[in-house]
């Protein structure tokens, strides 16, 4: 399961160039053969939400 959520966001491309959204997508958690997981912290030190636009 994914959650939308709004905000102001920079994401960057593989040049490393940015790119301002307003809305990101971060996972909840996954079934697996009825089994619930729920995502790791993420590559973040804040989690899976992007850097927020300044």
């Amino acid at each position: 399961m994914l959650e939308v959520r709004e905000g102001r966001w920079v994401v960057y491309d593989t040049l490393r160039d940015p790119l301002k959204i307003d809305k990101t997508v971060v996972p909840v958690l996954t079934v697996k053969r009825g089994r619930v997981f729920e995502p790791e912290w993420g590559p973040h030190p804040w989690g899976w939400e992007p850097e927020r636009a300044g």
